[in-house]
């Protein structure tokens, strides 16, 4: 059995990983708020705003395979089973991709009817519709990109996913650049900018996999419902979140909008493009417990449980005072990065500063339903994730 101190010590080794992992989810996000924000109109920031609730709604869709699968192959390792680790791997990656599908045709289609239900009215409705559509397109690879990140850091190759992180946001902001100054595409442009970065990481990673014979094997003809109830089980509290944060995010923007105008809604969509960043931290440190926990659940050692919730609360509230402190310091300068009129930015920054109040408590939160979760205490999560939802900013 570990040691706290060896626990702390493997904790921290994974954690920077995690961090970028979760960043590379919500990084597009960042990116195209930063060049939205200082190159194209008022109505296209509004419009990725809007259209944020959908793309969370959809990561929490696939969060049901991804987490799930990652907390079955953590504890497939822990009992040394490479089989089974192989067969869960193939499954999570082969499910992803359909759903991916499923949805990409969805949400293209029914754009106009999204946009509205989005709460679009007449003066930001077609950069809505328009920016649905380009990130639509690339929506395979944004619920492939965490779970293949999160399979190469279980396999100890967590510089790739830091250097693959780095290179989502280089092309990213290189073809969101020249969508903007070169093929003049509007708010679709960014879009479509953002899907092409995916595919081109995603197809590196798979790559990379191919070539390492070493690493986790995937299997195409991987078929096993059993395996797949128990993944879907396991996912359902980091789906249901998803959900309900994509819900209540809708009627925030909803309310924003009648109380505060396009002001309200254009700070909220500022708030949406930095806060990402800021929340990776919180979800970096959950992952890293959830994905320790399921090891030490195979390995049925409950005192190094016991020890990676100690360590993860400990690592979490420092991570936390860390935030607010960097918050208070420079929350101008941060939001100043996003462009707007002074009325927007002033907005923005107080909801910065209020949104981050709820750090701690939203990493104890994490730290609970980590250990919940890999438990299979799936009721338990559950309800921690609505009583969150509801409190929380």
């Amino acid at each position: 059995m570990l040691e706290l101190s060896n626990i702390f010590e493997l904790f921290l080794k994974i954690l920077p990983a995690q961090i970028f992992i979760s960043i590379a989810s919500s990084l597009s996000n960042i990116v195209n708020g930063l060049v939205i924000g200082n190159n194209l109109s008022d109505s296209a920031m509004i419009a990725m705003g809007l259209v944020t609730p959908m793309l969370n709604l959809l990561t929490g869709v696939a969060s049901i395979i991804s987490s799930g699968g990652g907390i079955v192959v953590g504890s497939y390792m822990g009992k040394g089973d490479a089989k089974k680790v192989n067969e869960a791997y193939s499954i999570s990656v082969i499910n992803i991709f359909f759903i991916g599908i499923g949805l990409t045709v969805i949400c293209y289609a029914f754009a106009p009817l999204i946009a509205k239900l989005l709460n679009a009215d007449a003066y930001t409705l077609n950069d809505t519709i328009a920016y649905i559509r380009g990130v639509s397109i690339g929506i395979v690879p944004m619920l492939l990109m965490p779970c293949l990140m999160t399979f190469l850091q279980m396999c100890n190759k967590s510089g790739i996913s830091l250097i693959d992180t780095i290179i989502l946001a280089v092309f990213n902001a290189i073809f969101g650049l020249l969508n903007v100054h070169v093929f003049e595409g509007g708010i679709f442009g960014i879009g479509l900018a953002t899907s092409i970065s995916r595919y081109l990481v995603v197809i590196m990673i798979i790559i990379y996999f191919g070539n390492k014979k070493d690493l986790i094997s995937f299997d195409p003809k991987a078929r096993n419902s059993k395996m797949m109830l128990e993944i879907l089980a396991y996912g359902s509290p980091a789906s249901l979140a998803g959900i309900l944060y994509s819900i209540r995010n809708v009627f925030i923007n909803s309310y924003a909008g009648q109380v505060g105008g396009n002001t309200a809604v254009n700070a909220l969509a500022i708030l949406g493009a930095c806060g990402g960043f800021f929340d990776a931290f919180n979800i970096g440190v959950g992952s890293t417990l959830t994905m320790l926990a399921s090891v030490y659940v195979g390995e049925r050692n409950p005192r190094s449980l016991r020890g990676i919730f100690k360590v993860s609360c400990i690592v979490g509230l420092v991570l936390s005072a860390f935030k607010l402190v960097i918050v208070y310091l420079f929350s101008d300068q941060i939001i100043m990065l996003f462009g707007g009129q002074a009325d927007v930015l002033d907005s923005a920054r107080d909801l910065l500063i209020t949104y981050t109040w709820s750090a701690p408590y939203n990493m104890i939160t994490l730290t609970l339903v980590g250990i919940s979760q890999c438990l299979g205490r799936v009721k338990m999560c559950n309800i921690i994730y609505l009583e969150n939802c509801i409190i929380t900013p």
